[in-house]
């Protein structure tokens, strides 16, 4: 059964030249062209976070859980070719917003931000994410960063 601890592997393209490709239990990027050469790795070393017994419970005993909490559960780019590795939060944790660490497009560690909700693209200087509006209706929302211009590239 999957659930928001399973591991699992995730990648996207970095523009139009190269991949990103991680394992979420492990916090290691690996770069790709895409003729499949691996053209950096980039390791992020962060202490893992162990899974409660009681967080087990909630989520059910026929489950099966990695030896600690994953460190992300979706990666994606920007235009500028940044990578964002959207991070594990605990089930406990009700907010929708969704924090992310942001890379180089060659895969050095830039920042930590937090978006809204977990962004579905992020284009231009804006993210875009899906909601729920007053009506119960899905809606597709838009958030200019303010700051994009600004951020960092290396």
């Amino acid at each position: 059964m999957i659930h928001p601890y399973s591991a699992n592997s995730f990648f996207c393209p970095i523009g139009n030249t190269m991949l990103c490709y991680g394992e979420n239990t492990r916090y290691q990027l690996i770069l790709y062209d895409f003729d499949g050469n691996v053209k950096s790795v980039m390791d992020r070393d962060e202490k893992p976070r162990s899974i409660s017994s009681k967080e087990k419970k909630f989520l059910g005993k026929n489950c099966v859980f990695p030896s600690h909490r994953p460190f992300f559960k979706k990666l994606m780019s920007d235009d500028k070719g940044r990578i964002y590795a959207i991070r594990v939060k605990s089930v406990w944790d009700e907010n929708k917003a969704e924090k992310a660490d942001i890379f180089s497009r060659h895969g050095r560690y830039l920042y930590r931000t937090e978006f809204p909700a977990t962004p579905s693209l992020i284009k231009n200087d804006s993210v875009y994410f899906i909601d729920e509006g007053q009506d119960g209706l899905k809606v597709i929302k838009r958030v200019k960063i303010r700051n994009y211009l600004q951020m960092k590239e290396e």
